[in-house]
């Protein structure tokens, strides 16, 4: 079993070692960073719904309809925090294991 850093309360620009790059630098690679995180979020979700949950879900999603979103997945039980904490955590590891980090636990 590989040990990793706790990751939970982990700035991905401190993971990465970024913390002395400009401002606007550090602002895009978060917003790539959420814009993956969305996409992977979006596609797990989209796995969990027939087709016609995954086509109402994508049109919900297209008008950022957060309320709808969250009234759909009540509707079919899925956590979708719960599912957006893990891409979180995943997409940490991935980076944490891209830079090499010793692993401490």
């Amino acid at each position: 079993m590989t040990n990793r850093l706790p990751l939970t309360h982990t700035n991905i620009i401190e993971l990465l070692k970024l913390q002395s790059l400009p401002l606007d630098e550090k602002k895009e690679i978060l917003q790539s960073s959420l814009e993956l995180i969305e996409t992977r979020t979006f596609n797990r979700v989209a796995e969990l719904l027939d087709d016609v949950g995954r086509q109402e879900f994508t049109e919900l999603a297209e008008k950022e309809d957060l309320v709808a979103i969250q009234t759909l997945m009540d509707k079919k039980q899925i956590d979708i925090l719960a599912i957006t904490e893990e891409e979180v955590e995943k997409l940490k590891m991935e980076l944490q294991d891209e830079v090499g980090q010793p692993n401490l636990l």
